[in-house]
This record gives C-alpha cells, structure tokens and sequence, in this order.
C-alpha cells in the first residue's frame, strides 16, 4: 500500500520555475526582429548616402527624416540610397516587423553639410615675375576649408589658400583650384592665365642734364597694350608708349612702368 505525500513548492520556487520559462519564451517570440544598420558615404550635401540593414526581419521600413525628398523619403529596401534634400541633421528611423508581428525600431543621426564653393582672383603675369593668386573661396562657418590645391598649369601646384607663382615661360595657362573641408566636402574652379613676355624699357640716355630731353620707349611681346602708365620717379607720370622726359633736378631717377593687356 502507497501513502502518497504532498510536498509543499516555496513560492520562490515557483517564481525562478516562472522566470526561465519567460525568459526562453520570450527569446523565442522576440529574438526574430531586430533592427539596426549602417550608414556610410558622403555627409556632402547633393551626394549619395547608403544604408544597409544589419539586423533581422522581414519586413523593413526606413524614414529619413527628410520630408522634401517626397516620394524618396522612405523605403522597403534592405539596402538603400538616399540623397538628402538640404543640409541638417537628420534623425534616420528604421523600423523592422517580423512574421509574428513584433516589431523593433532603431534611429541614427546623420548630418548633411553644403559643399564649399571654390574661387580665386589673380592678374596675368609676366614671365619671370610673381603673380599673385587670391583666394574667394567660401563655405559653411561649421565645415571650414581645410585644404587647399593649386595647379599652374606649368607642373607646378600649391597648397597655400593665396600663393604667389613665377612663370618661366609665355603664353596661356591652364589654372585649377581644388578646396575641401574638414568634412571632406570639395569643389574645384578652372580658369585662363595669360603669360606674357617682360617688357624692355628703352631711354636715349642713361644721364642727362636738368632741363635736358630724355627718349622713353617701350619694347614688349606681340600682344595687344591696352594702357601704359609710366612712373618717372619725380612725381610726373605719363599714359604714352612713346614721350620725351625733362627733369627740372638732378639725382636718381627710378623709372617704373605698368603695362595693360587686353
């Protein structure tokens, strides 16, 4: 004959008997969505960014947080291109439902940056003479230009924002300025630089009298002179290619002239 028992279960028992069957009931439901991706490329504004899923799920829908992009401003894709509309911040959204119906949903902040806006100013050059080249360039106060590059168009280049640069030879010359920004944002300007030959000033004499007639003439290149503007060192100036000087004193006279190409 069997005397059967009653043992009594201590609720704690029951509680951790309770607590492993909702922990490995709950994996099951909720381990299949799990949302989360990557986000890489440009953070330049006009360029294309790209978002991978990394998690798990079956059904995807991605909200960039960039309502003028339209029709473009969310997706069922796992794998994504978007180019955002304007500059900012934006707070990516992501959300993931598996086929039980649980859903997971994960942000991530990503900022867009204008592209800086590449220019310079310079006159053309003599040969032989500096030129000087000025930088214009502008940009965001947030995305400053951090890097500059020159090229001369003779094989020569600079990383200076406003570098000065001597030519060895004449003629017309290709220039190119490339800037980018602390957030790798770039843009670049072409221009023409025309080279041309030093002129040769030409006097009758290299002494003369006060009161004496003094012959100045210019020697240059081919190329058309707009304007001539001499400098005869004793405060009279003259806009002739070619002019008879007198000196009402003595002393070192020092002769500059400027030449005006068209």
């Amino acid at each position: 004959m069997k005397i059967c028992k009653n043992i009594p279960i201590q609720s704690s028992h029951l509680f951790a008997l309770f607590f492993v069957v909702f922990f490995f009931l709950g994996n099951a439901l909720y381990g299949q969505s799990n949302a989360s991706f990557s986000i890489s490329g440009s953070k330049c504004y006009g360029d294309s960014v790209f978002f991978q899923f990394t998690g798990q799920g079956d059904t995807l829908i991605w909200d960039f947080a960039d309502v003028n992009s339209g029709f473009y401003n969310s997706s069922n894709d796992s794998n994504v291109v978007h180019i955002f509309s304007s500059k900012g911040a934006f707070n990516v959204r992501l959300i993931v439902k598996d086929t039980n119906g649980l859903i997971d949903t994960v942000w991530q902040s990503w900022s867009v940056y204008n592209k800086p806006i590449a220019n310079f100013t310079f006159i053309n050059a003599c040969i032989g003479l500096n030129a000087q080249f000025t930088n214009t360039s502008t940009s965001d106060l947030n995305n400053p230009i951090s890097t500059y590059l020159y090229r001369f168009g003779d094989g020569s280049s600079s990383n200076q924002a406003s570098p000065q640069h001597a030519y060895t030879s004449t003629g017309a010359k290709s220039l190119k300025l490339l800037v980018q920004t602390t957030q790798g944002c770039k843009d670049s300007v072409q221009k023409n630089l025309v080279v041309y030959a030093a002129p040769t000033v030409l006097l009758s004499t290299d002494s003369i009298c006060p009161g004496d007639n003094l012959g100045v003439d210019i020697q240059h290149g081919t190329d058309p002179v707009t304007q001539y503007y001499w400098n005869m060192g004793d405060g009279t100036f003259s806009s002739n290619k070619t002019f008879t000087q007198q000196y009402s004193t003595s002393g070192l006279k020092r002769i500059g002239v400027k030449l005006t190409y068209s």
